[in-house]
Order: structure tokens, then sequence, then C-alpha cells
């Protein structure tokens, strides 16, 4: 087991601003801060030369053992072998009073060789007339957990989005985009991003413009029924490209705070010139009162 390097002790020599810094002595605790202390959901320790010289049961149960297994033994014996070297770092540069994280997480090992996520509070106190480190761990295996799952359902969403076929938006109030997929991209040629920031009916044929208003105000007022709205949207290389769009409500979401814009473009479609009708990609067949050049069925 690697032991921490206990650091040189050093004596306080008084005077009110290093009293200050260290902060209140352990031995001036009374009655009720001490229950405090032992019934605290967080492990509190006392560490003055490396050595734990005070635990709370809470510390004994993290680790498994009882406390007075732990007193007067080497705190980095406790802690998971990755994790040794840098919190002996923390440690020793706390002592010497330089600048480090109060707050951080770590590893510790219980009895039963279990590893367990925490996060340490750690800060300088005077004990018995020199320094000591006085800490306190927190369990935090379960929030550990919540941000690991967190995290792979927001890498399945990124990978869900980025190979999306159709283009979704997010445009706020005054219709604006605040946010676009990849497929805006591959769709309309523009550079990743490009859309973002700008008024989107910037980019919508101005004879849709109506149509597309009178569909973007049934989205804000609720009353759209997700008929798709079919429109023209300018591609980077100048050209009109034939898409639809259904659009919802979200600006009561926070992480959105917007409306929900999903296009999807509609030029595979087979004119029949003949007889005035084609066929949807769905294999649909639309009747249309003008030809598809004009789009308008």
């Amino acid at each position: 087991m690697v032991n921490a390097q206990a650091p040189e002790k050093r004596e306080i020599s008084g005077g009110k601003a290093q009293q200050d810094q260290v902060g209140s002595t352990i031995d001036n605790f009374g009655s009720m801060q001490s229950a405090l202390i032992e019934r605290a959901n967080d492990g509190i320790a006392i560490i003055q030369d490396s050595l734990i010289i005070y635990a709370n049961a809470k510390l004994g149960t993290l680790l498994g053992y009882e406390i007075p297994e732990l007193l007067n033994t080497n705190y980095a014996r406790y802690l998971h072998p990755d994790e040794i070297d840098r919190v002996t770092d923390f440690y020793n540069r706390r002592l010497a009073g330089q600048e480090v994280p109060q707050v951080y997480d770590t590893a510790i090992i219980h009895r039963d060789g279990r590893k367990i996520e925490v996060e340490v509070n750690a800060g300088i106190i005077s004990h018995s007339g020199r320094l000591a480190d006085f800490i306190f761990v927190r369990d935090i295996s379960h929030r550990k957990q919540v941000e690991d799952a967190l995290r792979i359902s927001e890498e399945h969403f990124r990978t869900l989005v980025e190979n999306l076929s159709d283009m979704v938006f997010i445009i706020d109030e005054s219709s604006r985009i605040k946010y676009e997929t990849p497929s805006v991209s591959r769709a309309l040629g523009y550079p990743p991003g490009y859309l973002v920031g700008q008024v989107g009916f910037d980019f919508i044929h101005p004879d849709d413009l109506e149509i597309v208003r009178t569909a973007l105000g049934e989205v804000i007022r609720g009353e759209n029924t997700y008929v798709p709205t079919e429109f023209r949207m300018l591609s980077a290389g100048g050209e009109w490209i034939p898409v639809e769009a259904v659009g919802s409500n979200r600006e009561d979401v926070p992480t959105v705070q917007g409306l929900v814009i999903t296009v999807r473009t509609i030029s595979a479609v087979y004119e029949d010139i003949s007889s005035n009708y084609y066929i949807r990609p769905s294999g649909l067949l639309v009747l249309c009162q003008m030809k598809i050049q004009q789009f308008s069925c």
C-alpha cells in the first residue's frame, strides 16, 4: 500500500490574521456541534501528519470500518490507487498554504474492495496548536450513475440527430433559428450552423410566405393538427427545394424554449403532365389543380 508523505509539521505562532486563516479549532467545539458532526450524513475526518485522528460514524460506514480501526491510520490507505498521488498532492500543498481545490471528486475503497465515488470538501483548521485537514466526504455514487446514464443518453440522442435525414429546426419568438441538425447542411448545402441566428422566413420562397406564416401561427397557438405544410426553401446553390414541415410548440420546455420544426424534402416526386397528378415518395397519389412546376397541389 502506498503511504502519503507526511508534510513538515508547522507550529502556529499566534497572531489574529494567522488564527483567522486556519479557522477554529476542533477543541472548541461544543456538545451541540459535536452531536451534529456525529449524526451528519457526510463522512467527517480530521487528518494531521497524514493520520486520521478523528472520524465520525458515517465515515466508518462509508469505508466499512469501526472508528477505532480508522484512528491513527494513514488516510491514503483508503484512497483508490488511481487517486493517491492526486489527493496526496492536494493535501500537502494545502498544508503548505498553496491554493488547491477545496471541493473535488475522488474515489475511496471500501473494506470489501468496492470502489466508491465521493466528493471531498477540505479545509485547514487548528487542532492542538498545529495545522490539520478538516474534511467532509460525501458518497456521490448515485449522482455519478445518473450522470453516466445522462451522458449515454445524450450520446445516443446525438447519434440519432447526426444521422437524421429530416431537417429539424428550433426557432424563437422572433422566427430566428436557434438550432439546426446536421442534416440541414446535407439537404440544403449550407455550411454546418450557417442558418443559426438567421430569420427562417428569409430562406422561404416569397410566394409561400403567407401559408407558412399561417401554419406557424397555428403551431404557436397550439392549433396545429400535424398536417404537413408544403413550401420551398432556398438552397446554398440558389435553387428552391420543395419541402414539407410539421411543427410543435415547446416554448414551455426549459431546454428548448422555442418552436420545433421538422422539415423533409419532397423533391422526389414524379409528374404525369398529361393527367396533372404526381406520386409522393410514400406512394400516395395526389391530384393536382396545377402543374408540379408551380408547386400548388
